[in-house]
Order: C-alpha cells, then sequence, then structure tokens
C-alpha cells in the first residue's frame, strides 16, 4: 500500500524490513510523529497495514496473528488478460502478469517505451508532431489510452 509494488516480492519484503521502525512508529504515533505514511500511494490503507503490523507484533506470536485487513489485489488491466488467456498470447500473457516472473510487469510502460521509439523514428524524419510529442508520452497518458481503447473495444464486440 506504500507504492512500492512494482519490485520483486523479495525487495518488497526487504523494504518492510528496512522500514520496520517507521512503520511502527506510524502505528503507535500516527499524527504526532513524522508522518511519513502521508506520502504513501493509498496512506490510510498503508496506516491500516502499519497498525496491523503493529498488532500483530504485540500478539507474542506474530506468525499466528489472524488479520482482519481485506487482502488488497489488483489486476494488470484485466481487459487485456482476458485477451491474453483467450486469445493463448504467450508475450500478453507476460506483459500483463499472467505468466510468473521475476518481478511484475507493468504493460503501459511497455506500451510507452515502443510509442517512445516510434516518435524518436519519426522525430528524425523530421515530423512535426513527432517532434511535439517527443518526451511527453507518460505512463499516466498510455495507461488512459489503453483503457479507453479497451472500452471502446469491448463495445465494439458487444454489437
Amino acid at each position: 500500500m506504500y507504492g512500492f509494488d512494482k519490485a520483486a516480492f523479495e525487495e518488497r519484503v526487504k523494504w518492510v524490513d528496512d522500514h520496520t521502525d517507521q512503520i511502527l512508529e506510524a502505528a503507535t504515533n500516527p499524527l504526532d510523529g513524522p508522518r511519513w505514511w502521508f506520502s504513501a500511494g493509498d496512506p490510510w490503507q498503508f496506516l491500516a497495514a502499519c497498525m496491523d503490523l503493529h498488532a500483530a507484533y504485540q500478539s507474542g506470536d506474530p506468525e499466528a496473528y489472524e488479520s482482519s485487513l481485506p487482502v488488497h489485489q489488483d489486476g494488470t488491466c484485466n481487459g487485456l488478460q482476458h485477451y491474453a488467456a483467450l486469445g493463448g498470447d504467450t508475450i500478453g500473457a507476460q506483459q500483463v502478469n499472467l505468466v510468473a516472473g521475476e518481478k511484475p510487469s507493468d504493460v503501459y510502460s511497455h506500451v510507452g517505451k515502443m510509442v517512445e521509439e516510434v516518435i524518436e523514428k519519426d522525430v528524425l524524419k523530421g515530423q512535426y508532431y513527432a517532434i511535439m510529442l517527443q518526451g511527453k508520452i507518460t505512463r499516466k497518458v498510455v495507461k488512459q489510452t489503453v483503457c479507453f481503447l479497451h472500452f471502446f473495444i469491448f463495445q465494439e464486440l458487444l454489437r
């Protein structure tokens, strides 16, 4: 919930180990402490997780502690996951995390890199719009566009 979810699982575990003191500080002193948890990707959910981890440590048997927090699970562009699975697209399946990998893939960054490569080729040709777009392709722009195209394609399939 802090926003370190694109790293490999072992790196995420290490991140928690490296920040345990801060996590416990946030749990016991959320408003009067340094409030570093405010900068989390999902600050309130992260604070809840800090408090739950603190409760587990305080229980005396952290491994037997039963958390009541919901498990946060988010798919990777779920529509593309369905298309990859239905179409037997192994490359697409890797990009949307249907195939296990060392660390999570980010289809939006992958598409963004492909777009940047096309733009760079067009810049070398002196194309006006490519020059205007150079350096402006962000993950957020790609994600919005991919989601819009997915929605549009899905609507067309329903016709």
